[in-house]
């Protein structure tokens, strides 16, 4: 079954800051506004997945990773807080940061993972 061909027209307005928004994350896809519009909007629906099966394993594992370490990170701050040392040591703001990157990350991967579990047009 060959590609059928696409003649039907959609028209969307949005806001300048929208367009932008939409265009960098397109680009940022490496494909054009259009064909990231109608990616996203197939994807919302349910009918094409945006990410493939292989992307949705990859960041399933990602964010699990990235749990685990967030948990090492926080029991290892834990231990160093007990610490009256540590407590006026340079490298705790670095250690506070990654605590800090790997929760942004989490939250991040957890919207994603979401968007991979629930597609409004499949029951």
């Amino acid at each position: 079954m060959g590609q059928q061909q696409r003649v039907k027209c959609i028209s969307v307005r949005v806001t300048a800051n929208e367009l932008t928004a939409i265009a960098r994350t397109a680009a940022q896809a490496q494909t054009t506004v259009t064909d990231f519009v109608r990616s996203v909007a197939l994807d919302r629906a349910g009918v094409h997945p945006f990410y493939s099966e292989e992307d949705r394993l990859l960041l399933l594992f990602l964010r699990d990773e990235l749990k685990r370490e967030g948990l090492n990170l926080t029991r290892l701050l834990i231990a160093l807080n007990r610490d009256e040392r540590f407590a006026e040591a340079s490298c705790k703001q670095e250690v506070l940061g990654m605590q800090r990157v790997i929760a942004a990350l989490c939250v991040e991967l957890s919207a994603h993972t979401k968007r991979l579990t629930t597609h409004p047009g499949k029951s």
